[in-house]
């Protein structure tokens, strides 16, 4: 995992009202107070301000245990559940992009659940030959046989638990040049990183097709299809910027978008 570090901070120090104006600090807010606090001009070479070091140190841990039952396709249909117990943790989630610490002097209390942690997760996966019409013996007009029977109907369900999410207090509080990991302090502790939760998710999508075959060589399929088929509200970005006061923002903690809602499509295919 990718990290980053300013490696130009001098040690900090614990900002108190007594020490305040010392630090340059005339009037610090809630969650500067008992923070360490760099300063300014506590850079370790004064003609450069923030040295970014990124290295591919990053400390992460995985647990987990898979359950899967499965019968395969016989007497027309076939089903298979997979359940997942994990746990991820990490001191940074990105793997694109090095992710900062909240103290540049105190990597290790970044040690918490992984962004892409999620305690469970359910998948079903099934397919039901439709019996209708596959009884070659039964008294069925040929026409209605041919437009009601051979349907095949396939579904698949997904849930998940939710995402770890961070809070922050939104500004640079502890003036170390990074203003996107400070957390803040909340019942006068320090939050942990990802010690929320977001929303979990839940989808159910369905497949009802039949190929029309003409001869050995051309065949027409139809496939109508529904994603999302419940209509579930899967909430998923969330506002999670604390803000510099005691008490958190009112817009703290508030879902701010959601995934797709039921959507339906029919599909023809020609083969030939």
């Amino acid at each position: 995992l990718l990290v980053s570090d300013n490696v130009n901070l001098g040690p900090p120090t614990v900002l108190t009202a007594a020490n305040a104006a010392s630090l340059g600090v005339a009037a610090p807010s809630f969650q500067q107070l008992g923070r360490p606090y760099y300063g300014a001009n506590n850079r370790l070479d004064p003609l450069y301000n923030n040295i970014q070091m990124v290295s591919s140190s990053g400390w992460s841990e995985y647990y987990g245990v898979q359950f899967t039952l499965q019968k395969r396709l016989a007497d027309g249909y076939s089903l298979r559940v997979n359940y997942i117990l994990s746990e991820a943790r990490d001191d940074g989630s990105d793997f694109t992009q090095a992710e900062q610490p909240n103290d540049p002097y105190n990597r290790r209390a970044e040690r918490s659940y992984s962004a892409e942690h999620q305690r469970h997760r359910v998948t079903v996966t099934g397919v039901w030959e439709l019996p209708y019409g596959q009884d070659e013996g039964a008294d069925m007009n040929p026409a209605a046989r041919a437009l009601l029977g051979g349907w095949t109907l396939s579904s698949t369900f997904t849930y998940r638990s939710a995402t770890a999410e961070n809070p922050v207090v939104g500004s640079d509080v502890n003036t170390d040049g990074n203003s996107s990991t400070d957390r803040p302090f909340i019942n006068g502790v320090m939050a942990g990183r990802n010690s929320y939760e977001g929303g979990n998710f839940a989808s159910v999508n369905a497949r009802l097709s039949k190929r029309f075959r003409f001869d050995r060589r051309r065949a027409l399929l139809l496939q109508l299809e529904a994603f999302n088929l419940l209509n579930r509200t899967n909430l998923s970005g969330i506002n999670m910027t604390w803000g510099t006061a005691v008490a958190p923002r009112d817009t703290f903690g508030q879902f701010t978008s959601a995934g797709s809602p039921r959507q339906m499509q029919l599909g023809l295919k020609f083969e030939f």
